[in-house]
C-alpha cells in the first residue's frame, strides 16, 4: 500500500496540469458552497424539529395534558369524561371544588376540578385502593383508608376539605375494624352514611360526629337524608333516625324479592327524604327506588336498552330528578358506561325525561357532584355539561413520531431546495 502511495504521489507531481476555466472553476466552488449550505439547513432543521417537540411534550407534561380552554364560574361536570392514564401525584390536595372523582387505570384516585375541567391525581393519606366519593357540591372527598398517615394500619376512611387540603381519618365504627361499604352523601353533603357487615354508621361532616348502631342482620345498602335519618336494609327495609333504635319499615310486598341484584352498594336519598334509590345490579330492565312502603321500579326505555342495563344512582339533581352512572348492554343504543338524568317514580309518568349527561365515562365506579347539574328550562338542546376541550387526550403524542415527522420534513425541505436550485442554475 505504501509503495503504490508513492508511486501515484509521483506520477502526479510529473503529470502537466489540465487548463480549468475561470468561471468552471468559479461555478464549482459555488456549488459546494450551495451543498454544505444545504446540509448545515437540514441539520439545523432536525434540531429545530427535535427541540420543538421536546418544548411541546416535554418542558411540562403535566401541564399540557391537563390544559383547559375556559373556565367556568360555579363549576361544571364536563362534557367527556376520560381516563387521564398516568399522571403525577400531587401532594398538595387543595385543589378546589371538583366535578367528578373516580380510580384511574394506574390504581390512584383522580379527581375533575369543576371550574376548568383539570385532571387530578391525588396522593391520599392511607388510600386503599377502596372506595372514593365527592360530596353533591363537589367540596368535600371521602375514600377508604388501610392506614393513618404515619402508615400505621387503620381501617376506615378519610375526609377531605378540598379546599383547604384539611384531612381527617374516621374510623369505620365497627368492632372488627373492617371497611367501609357503600360510601353515601346526603343531598345536603351535611350527612355521610355507611355500612359494615351488621353496622351502620354516620356522622355529621360540620361536627364531626360519629355514631353507629349495630342491627345483628347482614346490612345490603344504606342512605341518609338531610335529617340525618338513616334509612337501610337489612332483611327488609329499616329506619335509624336517633338514640340508635331501628325501626322496620312495614311494607306491602315481599320485600326479598330481587334483593339479590342490589349487591352490598350505596344509595341515595332524595332531597325530602321520601324516597330512596337503589343500584341495580347486572342487565335488569328497571331502576329500584324505596317509596314509603313500597318498592318502585322506574322502567327503563327497550329502544335505548333492549337487554336492560346496570344502574348506579349517585345522587339526587332535584326532588324528582336522579344522577346515574348506565352501562348499557352491547347492542344497546348507548352502550358501554355513561352518565344519566332520568326521572323517579315520585313524579307522574307523563313528565318523565332520561338525558343522557356524559357518554363513555371509565369504566369503572364514578362520583360526581350532582349539584353541578343544572336545573331542567324544558328544551332538548339544554347543556347539562360543558365542554372544557380536550384537557387530555389529542394533545398528547408519541414523541417518536413527532421526531420522525420532523426529520422526514426536514430531508423533505433539503431535496426541494437541492431540485430547486438545480433547475434555476441549469
Amino acid at each position: 500500500m505504501t509503495d503504490l502511495r508513492a508511486t501515484l504521489q509521483r506520477l502526479a507531481d510529473s503529470a502537466e496540469p489540465l487548463p480549468v476555466a475561470d468561471d468552471l472553476w468559479a461555478r464549482g466552488q459555488a456549488s459546494r458552497r450551495r451543498g454544505q449550505a444545504l446540509v448545515v439547513a437540514a441539520v439545523l432543521a432536525i434540531i429545530a424539529s427535535v427541540t420543538w417537540s421536546a418544548v411541546l411534550l416535554g418542558s411540562d407534561d403535566r401541564e399540557a395534558r391537563t390544559a383547559s380552554t375556559d373556565v367556568v364560574p360555579g363549576g361544571a361536570i364536563p362534557s367527556r369524561i376520560n381516563d387521564p392514564g398516568d399522571l403525577p401525584l400531587e401532594g398538595d390536595l387543595a385543589v378546589g371544588r371538583v366535578s367528578v372523582a373516580f380510580t384511574g387505570s394506574d390504581g390512584h384516585p383522580v379527581v375533575v376540578t369543576a371550574d376548568d375541567g383539570r385532571y387530578h391525581a391525588l396522593d391520599l393519606t392511607g388510600w386503599d385502593h377502596g372506595l372514593v366519593s365527592v360530596s353533591p357540591d363537589g367540596s368535600t372527598l371521602a375514600w377508604t383508608i388501610e392506614s393513618d398517615a404515619e402508615g400505621r394500619p387503620r381501617e376506615g376512611f378519610a375526609l377531605l376539605d378540598l379546599t383547604s387540603g384539611r384531612v381527617r381519618l374516621m374510623s369505620s365504627g365497627s368492632v372488627g375494624s373492617l371497611t367501609p361499604e357503600g360510601l353515601s352523601w346526603s343531598p345536603s353533603g351535611q350527612w355521610l352514611t355507611w355500612f359494615v357487615d351488621d353496622d351502620v354508621s354516620r356522622t355529621q361532616i360540620g361536627a364531626g360526629r360519629q355514631e353507629t348502631t349495630v342491627i345483628g342482620k347482614q346490612v345490603q345498602w344504606s342512605a341518609v337524608d338531610d335529617q340525618g335519618v338513616i334509612t337501610f336494609y337489612a332483611q327488609g327495609p329499616r329506619r335509624w333516625s336517633q338514640d340508635r333504635v331501628h325501626e322496620r319499615i312495614k311494607t306491602s310486598e315481599d320485600t326479598s324479592v330481587d334483593i339479590g341484584r342490589r349487591g352490598h352498594s350505596a344509595a341515595v336519598a332524595s332531597p325530602s327524604g321520601d324516597a330512596v334509590a337503589l343500584v341495580s345490579n347486572g342487565d335488569t330492565a328497571a331502576v329500584d327506588f324505596l317509596m314509603g312502603g313500597r318498592f318502585e321500579e322506574r322502567a327503563l326505555a327497550t329502544d335505548l336498552y333492549p337487554d336492560g342495563a346496570s344502574v348506579r344512582p349517585l345522587g339526587w339533581a332535584s326532588d324528582t330528578l336522579v344522577v346515574a352512572q348506565v352501562d348499557g348492554a352491547d347492542g344497546s343504543y348507548v352502550e358501554g358506561s355513561h352518565l344519566a338524568l332520568l326521572t323517579a317514580p315520585n313524579a307522574p309518568e307523563s313528565e318523565w325525561t332520561y338525558r343522557i349527561v356524559a357518554r363513555d365515562i371509565p369504566d369503572r365506579a364514578i362520583s360526581v357532584a350532582v349539584d353541578l347539574i343544572p336545573d331542567l328550562d324544558g328544551t332538548s338542546s339544554q347543556q347539562l355539561t360543558h365542554d372544557f376541550g380536550d384537557p387530555l387526550g389529542s394533545d398528547q403524542r408519541d414523541l417518536s413520531w413527532i421526531i420522525g415527522l420532523g426529520v422526514a420534513a426536514a430531508i423533505g425541505v433539503l431535496l426541494a431546495l437541492r431540485w430547486l436550485l438545480r433547475r434555476l442554475l441549469g
